[in-house]
């Protein structure tokens, strides 16, 4: 468990400096370098939402077999969410620090897009959890 929360700290870092190094760049606004944001994070994003979900139906088939499937795999890109989802913490607390009460967008888009990335983030934990557990009592 703590080679993964290593993992997911160390891509966390990763994406955080690539998220400076965007903001960084001459223009200093995020719309200019959109093309840069996307290619980035693009494939972390889709492997954010596509791998729990995943890893959630592996689960359900795998439901009463002692051993999971390729589960190194999946705990990868289970650390690549996880990553991520530290990644959004880190940029909403540096907005709240720098911004203050101000920076909270309290939209019912916001609301909505915030309760789905809290989902996916617990269901990506729980899922790694599980393919920890069964790795453990397979050993």
């Amino acid at each position: 468990m703590s080679c993964y929360a290593v993992a997911s700290l160390a891509l966390a870092g990763l994406y955080w400096l690539v998220f400076r190094f965007l903001d960084s760049l001459p223009c200093q606004e995020f719309l200019c370098n959109l093309g840069w944001l996307i290619a980035f994070f693009g494939p972390i994003v889709v492997i954010s939402v596509i791998a729990p979900l995943a890893n959630y139906g592996l689960l359900l088939w795998e439901r009463g077999k002692p051993v999971a499937y390729w589960p190194m795999l999946r705990l990868f890109l289970s650390a690549v969410g996880s990553g991520f989802s530290i990644l959004v913490l880190m940029a909403f607390v540096d907005s709240l620090v720098s911004d203050g009460l101000e920076s909270i967008d309290l939209s019912p888009q916001s609301l909505i897009a915030a309760l789905a990335f809290g989902g996916l983030t617990w269901l990506n934990l729980s899922g790694a959890h599980v393919v920890l557990r069964k790795a453990a009592h397979a050993m």
